[in-house]
């Protein structure tokens, strides 16, 4: 259904692609979606809470390829939310090592 929505688009006026930037965006789009498959089984074997600190790193990749491939400098927004995307993970890190420690007791 997206498909065919963008394809609606096409009379705005599309930008063509060289041979390399069309091999990018499929390589782009099929590594997309491997990781996506990849974390839906992470999330079938493996705890929540051992999987987040993944997830929340996962928020950083995208602004640090900015930086690198376009030069775009990191935002004051992003600079805020780092402390907590931080803690969060710490937070996700203490939990996952708790509850492996409560099992280990308790059996």
């Amino acid at each position: 259904m997206s498909s065919l929505a963008g394809l609606a688009t096409l009379p705005l006026g599309w930008a063509s692609l060289s041979h390399i930037e069309f091999g990018l965006l499929v390589l782009s789009g099929l590594f997309g979606g491997a990781g996506h498959i990849a974390m839906t089984l992470a999330f079938r074997y493996a705890e929540v809470s051992r999987l987040a600190p993944f997830e929340y790193v996962a928020l950083v990749w995208p602004v640090i390829a900015d930086w690198v491939l376009f030069g775009i400098p990191v935002s004051s927004g992003f600079l805020l939310a780092l402390p907590l995307m931080l803690s969060g993970v710490a937070l996700a890190a203490m939990e996952g090592r708790r509850l492996k420690f409560r099992a280990k007791t308790n059996g």
